[in-house]
Protein backbone atom coordinates (compact mmCIF):
# COMPACT_ATOMS: atom_id res chain seq x y z
CA UNK A 1 0.00 0.00 0.00
CA UNK A 2 1.13 3.26 -1.04
CA UNK A 3 1.29 6.17 1.47
CA UNK A 4 0.30 9.52 1.25
CA UNK A 5 3.74 11.51 0.41
CA UNK A 6 4.93 8.72 -2.15
CA UNK A 7 1.34 9.62 -3.91
CA UNK A 8 2.42 13.49 -3.89
CA UNK A 9 5.61 12.48 -4.44
CA UNK A 10 4.32 10.65 -7.72
CA UNK A 11 1.98 13.56 -8.50
CA UNK A 12 4.91 16.21 -8.50
CA UNK A 13 7.27 13.91 -10.63
CA UNK A 14 3.89 14.17 -13.42
CA UNK A 15 3.13 17.38 -13.01
CA UNK A 16 7.32 18.42 -13.54
CA UNK A 17 7.33 16.00 -16.13
CA UNK A 18 3.95 18.47 -18.17
CA UNK A 19 5.48 21.15 -17.80
CA UNK A 20 8.71 20.20 -19.66
CA UNK A 21 8.95 20.88 -22.88
CA UNK A 22 9.58 17.64 -24.95
CA UNK A 23 11.98 18.58 -28.05
CA UNK A 24 11.33 15.98 -29.79
CA UNK A 25 7.60 16.81 -30.12
CA UNK A 26 6.87 19.38 -33.16
CA UNK A 27 6.11 22.85 -31.27
CA UNK A 28 2.38 24.07 -32.23
CA UNK A 29 1.80 27.20 -33.35
CA UNK A 30 -1.58 28.92 -32.64
CA UNK A 31 -3.43 30.61 -34.85
CA UNK A 32 -4.13 34.19 -34.10
CA UNK A 33 -7.62 36.29 -35.07
CA UNK A 34 -8.00 37.47 -38.26
CA UNK A 35 -7.13 40.61 -38.91
CA UNK A 36 -10.30 43.42 -38.74
CA UNK A 37 -10.97 46.68 -40.81
CA UNK A 38 -10.21 49.45 -38.57
CA UNK A 39 -13.20 50.73 -36.09
CA UNK A 40 -13.95 54.36 -37.66
CA UNK A 41 -14.76 56.54 -34.66
CA UNK A 42 -18.58 57.63 -36.21
CA UNK A 43 -21.63 58.93 -33.65
CA UNK A 44 -22.84 55.47 -32.69
CA UNK A 45 -19.75 53.86 -31.99
CA UNK A 46 -18.86 52.88 -28.54
CA UNK A 47 -22.49 53.87 -27.62
CA UNK A 48 -25.25 51.56 -26.35
CA UNK A 49 -27.31 52.50 -29.29
CA UNK A 50 -31.14 51.44 -29.63
CA UNK A 51 -32.22 50.66 -33.27
CA UNK A 52 -36.06 50.12 -33.91
CA UNK A 53 -38.62 50.46 -36.62
CA UNK A 54 -41.63 51.49 -35.65
CA UNK A 55 -43.81 52.17 -38.14
CA UNK A 56 -44.39 51.87 -41.56
CA UNK A 57 -46.56 53.73 -43.85
CA UNK A 58 -47.74 52.46 -47.34
CA UNK A 59 -46.85 55.54 -50.20
CA UNK A 60 -48.25 56.16 -53.56
CA UNK A 61 -46.20 56.13 -56.06
CA UNK A 62 -46.45 58.32 -58.86
CA UNK A 63 -47.20 57.94 -62.43
CA UNK A 64 -44.70 55.70 -63.48
CA UNK A 65 -43.70 53.89 -60.26
CA UNK A 66 -45.42 51.69 -57.97
CA UNK A 67 -46.54 51.97 -54.24
CA UNK A 68 -44.40 51.26 -51.34
CA UNK A 69 -43.74 50.83 -48.11
CA UNK A 70 -41.53 53.58 -45.76
CA UNK A 71 -40.71 52.10 -42.43
CA UNK A 72 -39.67 54.71 -39.91
CA UNK A 73 -36.20 53.96 -38.00
CA UNK A 74 -35.51 55.42 -34.93
CA UNK A 75 -31.77 55.30 -33.41
CA UNK A 76 -31.93 56.43 -29.80
CA UNK A 77 -30.40 58.12 -27.63
CA UNK A 78 -29.34 59.89 -30.37
CA UNK A 79 -32.96 61.14 -31.66
CA UNK A 80 -32.27 60.46 -35.21
CA UNK A 81 -35.40 59.48 -37.20
CA UNK A 82 -35.53 58.84 -40.62
CA UNK A 83 -37.76 56.72 -43.66
CA UNK A 84 -36.75 54.03 -45.72
CA UNK A 85 -37.61 51.67 -47.99
CA UNK A 86 -37.61 47.99 -48.14
CA UNK A 87 -35.19 48.08 -50.87
CA UNK A 88 -32.86 50.35 -48.95
CA UNK A 89 -32.52 47.68 -46.14
CA UNK A 90 -31.14 45.12 -48.84
CA UNK A 91 -28.82 47.58 -50.11
CA UNK A 92 -27.59 48.27 -46.98
CA UNK A 93 -27.17 44.75 -46.36
CA UNK A 94 -25.51 43.82 -49.39
CA UNK A 95 -23.21 46.93 -48.94
CA UNK A 96 -22.05 45.68 -45.52
CA UNK A 97 -21.44 41.97 -46.69
CA UNK A 98 -19.16 43.40 -49.44
CA UNK A 99 -17.36 45.52 -46.39
CA UNK A 100 -17.03 43.77 -43.64
CA UNK A 101 -16.86 39.96 -46.02
CA UNK A 102 -15.31 38.63 -43.03
CA UNK A 103 -18.20 39.37 -40.50
CA UNK A 104 -21.70 37.34 -40.15
CA UNK A 105 -24.31 40.19 -41.28
CA UNK A 106 -27.71 38.76 -40.00
CA UNK A 107 -30.59 37.80 -42.56
CA UNK A 108 -33.48 40.04 -43.93
CA UNK A 109 -37.42 38.67 -44.85
CA UNK A 110 -37.74 37.85 -48.44
CA UNK A 111 -38.73 40.35 -50.38
CA UNK A 112 -42.95 40.62 -51.20
CA UNK A 113 -45.38 42.85 -52.21
CA UNK A 114 -47.77 42.35 -49.41
CA UNK A 115 -49.37 44.97 -47.64
CA UNK A 116 -51.46 44.26 -45.45
CA UNK A 117 -51.07 45.50 -41.72
CA UNK A 118 -50.49 42.43 -40.46
CA UNK A 119 -47.66 41.14 -42.83
CA UNK A 120 -46.05 44.70 -42.25
CA UNK A 121 -46.03 44.72 -38.44
CA UNK A 122 -44.10 41.54 -39.26
CA UNK A 123 -41.88 42.97 -41.25
CA UNK A 124 -41.01 45.78 -39.12
CA UNK A 125 -40.17 43.46 -36.43
CA UNK A 126 -37.38 41.70 -38.55
CA UNK A 127 -36.09 44.85 -39.66
CA UNK A 128 -35.48 45.58 -36.28
CA UNK A 129 -34.23 42.67 -35.41
CA UNK A 130 -31.59 43.09 -38.51
CA UNK A 131 -30.75 46.79 -36.98
CA UNK A 132 -30.32 45.66 -33.51
CA UNK A 133 -28.55 42.89 -34.28
CA UNK A 134 -26.13 45.10 -36.29
CA UNK A 135 -25.76 47.47 -33.37
CA UNK A 136 -23.96 45.14 -31.51
CA UNK A 137 -20.96 44.80 -33.67
CA UNK A 138 -18.77 47.77 -33.03
CA UNK A 139 -16.94 47.28 -36.50
CA UNK A 140 -19.99 47.63 -38.33
CA UNK A 141 -21.19 50.45 -36.38
CA UNK A 142 -18.18 52.26 -37.92
CA UNK A 143 -19.28 52.25 -41.35
CA UNK A 144 -20.11 55.19 -43.00
CA UNK A 145 -22.78 53.25 -45.05
CA UNK A 146 -24.73 52.33 -41.58
CA UNK A 147 -24.43 56.03 -40.39
CA UNK A 148 -26.00 57.31 -43.66
CA UNK A 149 -28.32 55.13 -43.50
CA UNK A 150 -29.56 55.92 -40.14
CA UNK A 151 -29.17 59.80 -40.03
CA UNK A 152 -29.82 61.52 -43.42
CA UNK A 153 -33.91 62.42 -43.13
CA UNK A 154 -34.17 63.61 -46.18
CA UNK A 155 -35.21 60.58 -48.67
CA UNK A 156 -34.12 61.87 -52.06
CA UNK A 157 -30.24 63.01 -50.62
CA UNK A 158 -29.89 59.32 -49.13
CA UNK A 159 -31.29 58.14 -52.34
CA UNK A 160 -28.40 59.96 -54.28
CA UNK A 161 -25.98 58.79 -51.36
CA UNK A 162 -26.80 55.52 -51.92
CA UNK A 163 -26.68 55.48 -55.75
CA UNK A 164 -23.06 56.85 -55.01
CA UNK A 165 -22.05 54.15 -52.86
CA UNK A 166 -23.90 51.67 -54.55
CA UNK A 167 -21.37 52.23 -57.16
CA UNK A 168 -18.32 51.78 -54.93
CA UNK A 169 -19.51 48.12 -53.59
Amino acid sequence: MKTASKISQTGDQYRDSKNKEDATLPKLITRTRAPTAKIVPTDINYHKVSLKVTDSEVRKGGFFSSDYVLYTVQTEPLGWKVGRKDSDFYTLRRILKAQFPHTLIPPLPLKSNKMTQKFLTKREKYFSRFLSAISRSEELKSSICLNNFLEIEDLKEFQKVKKFIQRKY
